[in-house]
């Protein structure tokens, strides 16, 4: 398939209800299809954190949080902005769908090259309750193998539509929890087991990805050319991601780094927690994060009002969720649930919780910019608000420990809240701005062109 893409413009034609009601009809099958998706990632990660938490030590589970303080700032900057930088070439800028492919492979796979080897130095240095051996298999895992399947997810989007793509995170999370629960039901769960079963499994599934998935939307499995554009596109939106990585996870690194390894683990569990809450609200940024990507060159505060609307839906949820788990927070130290080892991460989780509503306010302005295009301070918002964070981090850490990453963590996401809503306003008037100048040409032109007009009648 070469040019235009398949948008749900350019489908085979089919039945649509009419209107706000059939837009809202297919917002309810996205947000369904990734409520699924997401649904799936909660039986994962609650599967995970488990069993995990359940058969390793609490240093040893402390040591693996940790290393994701590593991974996930490097996987968002190697791959994460690719996905995004999918869905803005095609569905916005209507680019070749091949050589969008072809392109994103090539920086895929040199991005995670190099994030790899920068990921070994650091990981080693400040990891020590981990196997050397664990640590490459995760690098292998979460900067190669999970990245080019997420990059098919964001073709499929893209090209074909939103449920095509959340299939393929379906099948992501089922590979890998799959393999997680049948370690653990032989007997066999520890971090080499797992790590391994998965680079053998994954490592098949994206071979069925390049030589099924991609032919069929029409696109060559192989290295292209990367513009300079592109490049610069790509870094753009990878920045703030991985900063946004950094400044949820670099805490666990931290504790790792100054021997804080039981806390890490106590800090981590209770932070697991907080992401699987937070699970429904991201699925409604999934199923609708590409129309906020939409712009209306003839319509005026058009971004802040998706954000608005979002915020309170995501606000709503968000409160809700955390009132339920400060309630129900101590059943979790039960022993048919995870035990003792978890009761001291309970004053913990409490903390967390006030990030679940302030994250629901932070998100909104931050895909706003997006929509309109304002990628330079979208990027220089969320690196400075990581930036608050980190040295937050280094300073509290050595004398707080756990504290000292809550606070961190909390007074960033405000910083993010206050200044994404600050910009997006801003940068809402200018373009409303220019939409009024536009329009007033507009008027002008068309009546110096109705005076010949009348002139000549007369």
């Amino acid at each position: 398939m070469q040019g235009k893409p398949l948008t749900s413009t350019a489908k085979a034609p089919k039945f649509r209800l009419p209107g706000k009601l059939g837009r809202y009809s297919e917002m309810a099958g996205d947000f369904a299809w990734s409520l699924l998706a997401d649904m799936l990632i909660i039986i994962s990660q609650t599967a995970s954190f488990f069993l995990l938490l359940r058969e390793l030590d609490i240093e040893v589970y402390g040591g693996y949080v940790g290393l994701y303080g590593v991974i996930g700032p490097l996987g968002a900057l190697s791959w994460s902005g690719l996905a995004l930088l999918v869905m803005q070439l095609i569905v916005r800028h209507e680019a070749d769908p091949d050589k969008v492919g072809r392109s994103t492979m090539t920086l895929a796979v040199g991005q995670a090259i190099i994030a790899g080897i920068i990921g070994y130095f650091i990981c080693t240095a400040v990891i020590d309750t981990v196997e050397v051996r664990v640590i490459v298999a995760l690098l292998i895992v979460d900067l190669f193998l999970n990245p080019m399947i997420m990059i098919t997810a964001a073709l499929r989007q893209a090209i074909i539509s939103f449920p095509a793509a959340a299939q393929v995170r379906i099948m992501l999370v089922a590979i890998r929890t799959l393999g997680l629960v049948g370690l653990w039901i032989t007997g066999q769960l520890t971090l080499v087991a797992l790590t391994t079963v998965w680079i053998v499994t994954l490592s098949l599934y994206f071979a069925y990805c390049l030589v099924v998935l991609w032919p069929r939307m029409g696109l060559t499995p192989r290295f292209g050319p990367v513009s300079r554009d592109s490049f610069k596109t790509n870094m753009s939106l990878s920045l703030p991601l991985s900063s946004s990585n950094l400044q949820k996870d670099g805490d666990k690194a931290v504790l790792n780094a100054y021997s804080f390894e039981a806390d890490a683990g106590l800090y981590g569990a209770a932070f697991r927690l907080i992401f699987m809450a937070q699970m429904p609200i991201q699925s409604l940024n999934n199923a609708l994060f590409h129309r906020f990507l939409s712009n209306d060159e003839d319509d005026t505060g058009q971004h802040v009002r998706r954000s608005y609307r979002f915020s309170i839906v995501s606000l709503g949820l968000s409160v809700a969720f955390a009132a339920l788990i400060f309630v129900c927070a101590p059943i979790l130290a039960q022993d048919w649930l995870l035990g003792d080892k978890f009761a001291p991460a309970i004053p913990i989780l409490r903390w967390l919780l006030i990030f679940l509503p302030l994250t629901a306010l932070s998100r909104a302005p931050l895909n706003g910019l997006l929509g309109l295009n304002a990628m330079g301070i979208r990027a220089f918002i969320v690196v400075s608000a990581a930036a608050v964070s980190m040295v937050l981090y280094l300073v509290l850490i050595p004398s707080m420990s756990w504290r000292g990453a809550v606070w961190g963590t909390v007074i960033g996401e405000l910083y993010l809240a206050g200044i994404g809503w600050w910009a997006l306003m801003r940068w809402e008037k200018k373009a409303d701005a220019a939409v009024a100048a536009k329009g007033a040409d507009d008027s002008e032109s068309a009546a110096e062109a109705a005076e010949p007009a009348g002139q000549a009648a007369r």
